[in-house]
């Protein structure tokens, strides 16, 4: 539990301090006549003395941000940062039309959504991935929050790009998003937008702050309401959320203020993404074979059926068909057929697809929904000019209903049976379908966090300007995040005769059909959502939604300490940033011995299952940071910078029994920085290096029973393999990046990044092949011919492990991160007429370029082998949007704006690659792209 006693004694202890400090101010003496009375009343000029732990952005237009905390956690200005960070302004935001990160993603140097099949929709609050690396959590104020970022209540979005020890020790090496929340200011003003556009598209967000005292007391309030489908039909974004921010300044004595600011957020959504993959292809064959139908797959007739169609079933399944025109019972669809894929092993739908695409064919259930709330709590108290000490404590907590598997959508079939199960005559004969079962997964995230943050600026320039100005950091936290989930399908409670009694047996998993384009009633393509699922209750059949999956739950402990300095020498040309961190994490799982299954094959919910008395991960470690910038000439700087990063330890074991090593990051950065035309243009030029050693690979898990049951019926307990047996590889990641902001004129502004990415795999399974070869293959001289319970020999298994060690070490070694593109850049601009005719009016748009993809490798003809040099390359992609916009003054300093953003503006429906065959090298899975799409906004503050 976080230790909230720490955060009241620290709390109290502050508010106390600056009380003290208050008291002991000087008080003025009485006053010996009006004109002294009258005089002490005047308002005397203070001191600003800007605090360390809060950037101002309010005076910050266009795309260039002035200062930063995301590289040293102190109030930095961007050209003294080694760090490679890149901000998000809310001008650059609204010129691309995007307002949450995964939205702007593609527009960050060497950053890019997850290209995974569910659009980013899983159980993370939103995926990115930063020098091919996958970023999975967000951070607000440095708070790690479940709550997607979204700019409604927040000042501008940052970027990290490798790990920063001064940031944080614990996560993914290839970054950090933050979020800088928006803050209550002292003066009163307000805007409200409203958004129309593509797909129904609805979007609102009004923002209030009000002076409440003034110089004192501060409220600020943001609401957002977002309702929109997409360009997939069936899919749908529904978004509520509220944030309220207070600035209190309880003691406003010069030197010796004390300040009190505090967040609330509570919201809410409804998500349903769809897959951008298309669909596995079971219908061309079956097309080009001339539509066969037949009457199922008889034992005589097995090997004899027509080319396009293959069988459905090898075993029992409870079909449970909806929407068909002509009603159908619930039937065992055991020996019936379906439409067969063209090319081995699958293959997706592509260019000449005989459906249409732009289609959600999992459906409304496969979705994500949250609601949840955070509050934050910052108090800042300043000691003297030169010290400020801030404590802050965090709480966010979301429920999530995340559906996995929505009922189908991953492949496309055909219904070739001409009759049904029972012998009676197929309404749907000849008609294409999709099947699966639901999987939904009740998530409950919970992130809390204290920590305590203390700047001193030593200033040594009265003595020389060359010992320059130093800051000097330490931060103390305490953080708690916990992840729970109960992994559910649909399932027949009442099996049936000759049905598996146990319920997690795949016989007895509910298998929920639709046949496509017929009308209202279908659950995945009609208006139906989970937990809306009707059960069944007919032909001695009930469902119900049960546990049979799995459940976790997982605590993590982590406590950090971090010291870090930043020093301004020789007159400000050289800074120089240091830091160390030590992190100690403690992770907790549930306890084994009650996670089971009971008799029935259904898991107890997590709730009733106490977590394990002792760490099941326990590790210490440190990591440092180093950087430095060194101002060569007016306008040209060089920057170095490295740090590390380490990753949760996991609680599985290798092969042998040990513990798996702990993940660790690594980022090194040199490069060039450039200022000038009068401050109108900043670039910079960098070569970078990333990558995560031990990040885990569960390639060969799937061989850990087998491997165990050779260890029993051989009599031999030296092959047993822990049930949770693990392995790692390596990911390295190098290339260059380029950013510059260019203003040519006043009114004129231009954004241009790009950057070149080489990612590669290595090291992988090193354990469990070495395992293998040592103590599995020297067993066959004695062992050859053992059977083992699969009816397999030692010999073939043999075989196959060798097959393994080659498709899962040897084919990945040197192989490039799946589907990542080696070239990005993004252009952005927009033109602002400030005279004549056109004045308030703006032209502006982008300009995206992926290169080609990598998406995997070919099998080398001579050696049989996967070969690493034989990339499969995908399509590059180009992509235009276009902005125009009006403002217009108003009265009383209001102003209007009007804005519409067309997004794809040349209309490329070109499919994405994604996939490639490693034997022919032909493209065998394409993504959706999104079509022409058109953004109406108008604003007004005030």
């Amino acid at each position: 539990m976080m230790s909230k006693s720490l955060f009241a004694r620290l709390t109290a202890g502050l508010l106390a301090l600056s009380g003290t400090f208050a008291a002991a101010q000087p008080v003025a003496p009485a006053a010996a006549s009006v004109q002294t009375q009258t005089a002490s009343l005047e308002p005397k000029p203070e001191a600003i003395v800007l605090s360390p732990f809060t950037v101002d952005t309010t005076r910050e237009t266009g795309y260039a941000a002035s200062s930063t905390l995301s590289g040293t956690r102190f109030n930095t200005a961007l050209r003294d940062v080694s760090a490679p960070v890149s901000i998000l302004t809310p001008e650059f935001m609204s010129d691309i039309g995007a307002h949450t990160m995964i939205e702007a993603a593609s527009f960050a140097v060497s950053a890019e959504r997850e290209p995974n099949a569910f659009d980013s929709s899983s159980n993370a609050p939103g995926s990115v991935r930063i020098r091919g690396l996958f970023v999975r959590s967000n951070s607000q104020d440095f708070f790690n929050t479940n709550f997607p970022l979204d700019d409604y209540n927040l000042e501008q979005i940052s970027i990290n790009r490798g790990p920063n020890s001064l940031l944080f020790g614990v996560g993914s090496p290839g970054g950090l998003v933050t979020g800088v929340t928006k803050r209550a200011g002292f003066t009163d003003r307000g805007s409200a937008s409203l958004e129309v556009g593509s797909y129904r598209r609805v979007r609102a967000v009004f923002d209030l702050n009000r002076v409440l005292i003034p110089d004192r007391l501060a409220l600020r309030l943001s609401v957002l309401h977002r309702d929109t489908d997409t360009f997939r039909e069936a899919t749908e974004w529904k978004d509520q959320r509220l944030f309220a921010a207070l600035t209190w300044k309880i003691n406003r004595k010069p030197n010796f203020q004390t300040t009190l600011r505090a967040n609330y957020e509570n919201g809410g959504a409804d998500r349903v993404s769809g897959t951008l993959a298309t669909p596995t292809d079971q219908i061309s064959s079956w097309i080009a074979a001339g539509r066969p139908l037949v009457n199922g797959v008889r034992p005589a007739a097995a090997g004899g059926l027509p080319t396009g169609v293959v069988s459905a079933a090898g075993q029992a399944n409870i079909v449970v068909i909806d929407g068909s025109p002509q009603a159908v019972p619930i039937l065992n669809w055991i020996s019936t057929v379906r439409g067969s894929n063209p090319v081995p092993g699958g293959a997706g739908l592509g260019p000449t697809s005989p459906v249409g695409l732009n289609y959600n064919f999992n459906g409304p259930m496969r979705s994500i929904d949250y609601f949840g709330n955070s509050h934050s709590v910052f108090i800042e108290q300043q000691l003297g000019s030169n010290l400020f000490i801030e404590l802050a404590g965090f709480h966010n907590a979301l429920d999530n209903t995340w559906v996995r598997e929505g009922g189908g959508g991953g492949a496309l079939n055909v219904d070739a049976n001409r009759l049904l199960p029972n012998g009676a005559p197929n309404p749907n004969a000849g008609q294409i379908y999709t099947e699966g079962t639901i999987r939904p997964q009740v998530q409950e995230r919970l992130a809390e966090e204290v920590r305590l943050s203390v700047s001193y600026k030593l200033d040594l320039t009265p003595r020389s300007r060359w010992l320059g100005e130093h800051r000097l950091g330490l931060l103390l936290s305490e953080r708690r995040d916990e992840f729970a989930f109960d992994d559910m399908q649909e399932v027949n409670t009442t099996p049936l005769p000759g049905y598996n009694a146990r319920l997690d047996n795949a016989q007895n998993l509910i298998i929920r059909r639709s046949y496509l384009f017929q009308g209202q009633g279908n659950v995945w393509l009609g208006a139906n959502r989970y937990p809306d699922v009707p059960f069944i209750n007919a032909g001695g059949i009930r469902s119900a939604f049960l546990p049979v999956q799995r459940i976790q739950r997982t605590k993590t402990l982590v406590d950090s300490k971090v010291f870090g300095t930043q020093s301004y020498l020789l007159d400000r040309r050289l800074v120089l940033t240091g830091g160390v961190r030590n992190d100690w994490n403690r992770g907790y799982t549930l306890d084994p011995a009650f996670a089971v299954r009971d008799a029935r094959g259904v898991f107890p919910t997590w709730r009733t299952v106490p977590l394990t008395a002792k760490p099941s991960s326990d590790n210490k470690g440190n990591t440092y940071t180093f950087g430095a910038v060194a101002h060569l000439y007016k306008g040209v700087s060089l920057f170095y910078s490295r740090s590390e990063s380490q990753d949760v330890a996991d609680p599985r074991e290798d092969w042998f029994g040990r513990a798996l090593e702990v993940p660790t990051g690594f980022g090194r950065d040199l490069g060039l920085r450039f200022e000038g035309l009068g401050g109108r243009l900043t670039a910079s030029l960098a070569r970078f290096e990333s990558g995560q050693n031990f990040q885990q690979n569960n390639r060969m898990t799937g061989w850990v029973a087998r491997v165990n049951d050779m260890a029993s019926i051989l009599g031999r307990p030296e092959l047993r393999v822990p049930v949770n047996g693990s392995d790692t590889q390596d990911l390295a990641n190098r290339g260059w990046e380029f950013e510059a902001v260019f203003n040519p004129v006043k009114d004129w502004r231009i954004a241009f990044n790009a950057s070149r990415n080489e990612s590669i795999t290595s090291n992988a399974i090193p354990g469990a092949a070495r395992f293998i070869t040592e103590r599995i293959f020297p067993l066959e001289a004695g062992y050859g011919g053992t059977v083992f319970t699969n009816g397999r020999t030692l010999s073939q298994e043999i075989v196959e492990l060798k097959n393994q060690i080659l498709n899962n070490r040897d084919a990945v070694e040197g192989t490039p991160t799946a589907e990542i593109r080696e070239w990005t850049a993004n252009l952005v601009t927009n033109y602002k007429f400030s005279a004549g005719f056109a004045k308030g009016f703006s032209v502006g748009g982008y300009a995206q370029y992926r290169g080609p993809s990598a998406l995997g490798a070919t099998i080398n003809p001579t050696t049989g082998r996967l070969d690493p040099s034989r990339v499969i390359a995908g399509n590059d992609i180009w992509l235009l949007g276009l902005n125009l916009g009006y403002e217009r003054r108003l009265a009383k300093g209001r102003v209007w704006s009007l804005r519409l953003g067309l997004a794809n503006l040349l209309d490329n429906r070109e499919l994405i690659e994604k996939n490639g065959d490693a034997a022919s090298g032909k493209i065998v899975q394409w993504g959706v792209q999104a079509p022409r799409s058109w953004i109406l906004r108008s604003s007004t503050t005030f």
